[in-house]
């Protein structure tokens, strides 16, 4: 986990999980599962740094970096493509 700082204040943090793939390519995937900021610190550069903090802080330990969110959320969609992020799989459910 990373915190995100202005100046002595915690303003949002960055959580990420780790598994390895047995069968599939590739093989380590680290992946965002958390990340929050305050309301006030948003579209301010903070969460493409801490993205970014956490792509460079893992760069040879991981093979990919993902992030799961819902598919009708366009903020997470629009941010995560503008950091480089495509979809690359489907998710679905069914409720009783």
């Amino acid at each position: 986990m990373a915190v995100a700082e202005a100046g002595k204040r915690v303003v949002g943090m960055v959580k990420v999980d780790f598994r390895t793939r047995v069968f599939y390519t590739p093989k380590r995937e680290g992946r965002i599962v958390d990340l929050y900021l305050l309301p006030e610190f948003r579209r301010k550069g903070f969460g493409e740094k801490m993205v970014n903090y956490v792509w460079d802080s893992l760069k040879g330990k991981i093979d990919i970096l993902t992030v799961e969110f819902p598919s009708a959320n366009k903020i997470s969609t629009s941010f995560y493509t503008k950091l480089g992020f495509r979809p690359i799989v489907n998710i679905y459910a069914k409720r009783d």
